[in-house]
């Protein structure tokens, strides 16, 4: 009798301290236990793990065409804030003039003056600079810059510089969608212009 209560004693020893080995108190915190259909079911929570290692290392040229790409955005989205500003305030003005007269010279003199200051700096810009640019243009006016050309100059100017702007690999009716654009939508958040 002695050696079966010794063995029972035994066997439960062992069998609890294999139990007790499967579970790492440091990571888990037991709850309590569950039995469904006879089985016994440990019920824990887990504590929250965070992965730590290297980030995923990027391709030499995504590095480069990245770095390309905030410098091209970080150098065309001023203008962009820029035009946005100066069309409202020029809307804001002609909304003042009575006249057709007037709305022309007003026109007129705005963009002689928006010639003389920028002229020199825009045509500094590189060619995905100004790609750039007609996007943001279109993202914080809401029109296209055929359009605003158009609604300004005329049709027949609008369709001229559109032109003129295909020759370079422009098209002056591109449109900004976010989706499209996340890189840049991410690089404009980042930077804290948004």
């Amino acid at each position: 009798m002695r050696k079966l209560v010794f063995l029972f004693a035994t066997l439960l020893l062992f069998a609890s301290h294999r139990n007790l080995a499967q579970i790492d108190t440091l990571r888990y915190h037991l709850v309590r236990f569950q039995v469904v259909d006879g089985d016994t079911f440990y019920v824990v929570n887990l504590k929250e793990v965070e992965k730590l290692g290297k980030k995923r290392k990027r391709n030499v040229d995504d590095a480069k065409r990245f770095a390309k790409l905030v410098r091209d955005v970080k150098r065309a989205l001023p203008y962009a804030k820029l035009a946005a500003f100066r069309m409202q305030l020029i809307e804001q003005n002609l909304a003042h003039c009575n006249d057709d007269e007037t709305k022309k010279e007003y026109l007129k003199k705005s963009e002689a003056g928006l010639k003389k200051q920028f002229e020199d700096q825009l045509k500094n810009l590189t060619i995905d600079q100004g790609h750039i640019l007609v996007k943001l243009i279109y993202r914080e006016t809401g029109k296209t810059t055929y359009n605003i050309i158009k609604q300004y100059q005329g049709g027949s100017k609008a369709f001229i510089w559109n032109t003129f702007g295909k020759l370079y690999g422009h098209n002056l009716k591109t449109e900004y969608d976010p989706a499209e654009e996340y890189e840049i939508e991410f690089i404009i958040k980042k930077l804290g212009f948004d």
